[in-house]
């Protein structure tokens, strides 16, 4: 089959290019590229595969933006969406066109949005165990105002060992009187019965 005009053999080695071959890129222009559709490239109707067509315009594009890229740039697909309004059949003569637009730092600024999602994820884990531990801490203070509060300790002096306001103090010393007033509410038939769940069977049997 004769080179079509204007165009000659793809320059660039490629492995999957290898087995559709030959594939033709514009004189003077390696960024335009052309394909003579045969029987290995076609489905079971006879029409190209689009399978074919997206792994050669997948090719076009990374060689043309690999050119304009500094030596030594590693280049990897990372997204690539079709639309096929049309198609080719046998023998067709089909062309594709690679126009680089711009060269950014696109999967750069993915990943500083992972890692910034990671660490907003584990500063949310760091601040829940803190959060926890701050609960565990006013826990025990809580209980060691009770105890002072037993010994007769004043607001203020308490105030002052347990790093609490004075008005805390006594919001903790009227918690505890309310409890202690609900407990002294119980009728004696309460208490009675109370003391029996205590006791339990074998106490009553005795």
């Amino acid at each position: 089959m004769s080179t079509p005009a204007g165009f000659t053999l793809y320059a660039r080695p490629s492995r999957y290019l290898d087995l559709i071959r030959p594939l033709y890129e514009a004189v003077g222009d390696p960024a335009v590229a052309g394909l003579r559709i045969d029987e290995r490239h076609t489905n079971a109707r006879g029409f190209v595969h689009a399978g074919v067509l997206v792994a050669v315009a997948d090719v076009l594009m990374g060689h043309t933006a690999h050119r304009a890229s500094p030596p030594g740039t590693g280049l990897v697909t990372a997204s690539l969406t079709s639309d096929f309004p049309g198609s080719a059949q046998l023998r067709d003569w089909v062309t594709g066109a690679a126009t680089l637009r711009r060269i950014g730092r696109k999967l750069d600024h993915e990943k500083a949005v992972e890692d910034a999602t990671t660490t907003y994820y584990e500063a949310q884990d760091a601040r829940d165990t803190a959060m926890a531990a701050l609960e565990d801490a006013d826990t025990a203070r809580g209980a060691a105002v009770q105890s002072l509060l037993d010994l007769g300790e004043p607001p203020a002096r308490i105030a002052v060992l347990v790093g609490l306001s004075v008005a805390e103090v006594r919001k903790l010393r009227r918690t505890t009187t309310t409890a202690d007033d609900n407990d002294n509410d119980k009728s004696p038939e309460q208490d009675a019965a109370a003391t029996d769940d205590a006791a339990g069977p074998s106490a009553l049997a005795s």
